[in-house]
């Protein structure tokens, strides 16, 4: 909605979207940033309204949200996901500068085998068309650099849902592609491909499904029935400490904790230390959770 009112001229409408998508998470006023910036250079005029309007929103928006926001809620003096970047700095100013100063060592970190190996998951299934479409790809780059530098390497993986804000910019400028496409080649040329693309993607699809499906939650038990049991055993206002497989179910409740940042060291720096209540007399574990 955003590229299609963005390309419609539809201001009003480019606003409306932009606030809903800030709303969904932290990381998706960059995404509206990187609309103002792309509207200085594209823009032909009204560029305050188009591109420094929605820069200053997407920049406000999220610095607010990760410094004040957040921290605040989660009773923590800064956002706890920094740490998945701090060779670069310890706050967002300090590693904003450090890229910049140190874009050897940024390129370096994209184009390691992990991230390749990435990208290639991306691309690879749309005979990489959509890197045609960079104008496009632009618009989600603030998000691209989020999980190429990041040393999350769940971030780096197609089998997360990560990659979702990535898909729809992904999807339209692979779209953006064929069309430029379909003008430019005679139909036969133009067929072969769509049929490449079609082989591609089912053996993409033949050759990722037993990683996808190893990912589903399905609990392969007839059990099911006693975790419903224990989690109304659970009263309603009482504070629980659960595993993952759990928190979804529980994620209505005011005072929820999930196990793992509790248990895993990794989140478990100075900064970002999980105060559990004195009140908390509930945990639900499943030790048939694969993660345990």
């Amino acid at each position: 909605l955003l590229i299609y009112f963005f390309e419609k001229n539809n201001y009003r409408a480019f606003l409306v979207t932009a606030i809903a998508v800030m709303l969904i998470k932290e990381n998706m006023p960059l995404i509206i940033m990187t609309f103002g910036v792309y509207a200085l250079f594209v823009k032909s005029k009204n560029k305050i309204k188009w591109g420094v309007v929605p820069m200053v929103m997407g920049v406000a928006t999220f610095y607010f949200l990760v410094t004040v926001l957040i921290p605040h809620f989660s009773n923590s003096k800064s956002y706890t996901y920094t740490f998945l970047y701090h060779e670069y700095g310890k706050t967002f100013p300090e590693m904003v500068l450090s890229m910049i100063q140190h874009p050897t060592a940024v390129l370096a970190k994209i184009s390691s085998p992990r991230q390749i190996h990435f990208l290639n998951e991306l691309f690879a299934p749309l005979l990489y068309l959509p890197l045609m479409g960079m104008n496009i790809l632009f618009l989600s780059s603030s998000h691209f650099l989020q999980h190429l530098l990041s040393s999350n390497s769940f971030e780096q993986t197609i089998n997360r849902h990560y990659t979702a804000s990535l898909v729809p910019f992904i999807f339209a400028a692979f779209v953006q592609t064929l069309g430029w496409l379909r003008q430019h080649l005679k139909l036969f040329r133009f067929n072969f491909i769509l049929l490449l693309l079609v082989v591609m993607s089912l053996l993409n699809f033949q050759a990722n499904l037993p990683r996808f499906y190893s990912c589903f939650a399905v609990k392969r038990d007839n059990l099911n029935d006693e975790r419903w049991k224990m989690i109304k055993l659970i009263p309603s206002k009482q504070p629980v400490l659960a595993d993952i497989d759990f928190l979804a179910v529980l994620s209505t409740r005011r005072n929820l904790f999930s196990f793992h940042k509790i248990y895993s060291d990794a989140y478990q720096a100075p900064y970002s230390k999980v105060k559990l209540p004195d009140s908390l007399q509930y945990m639900l574990l499943d030790f048939h959770n694969g993660w345990l």
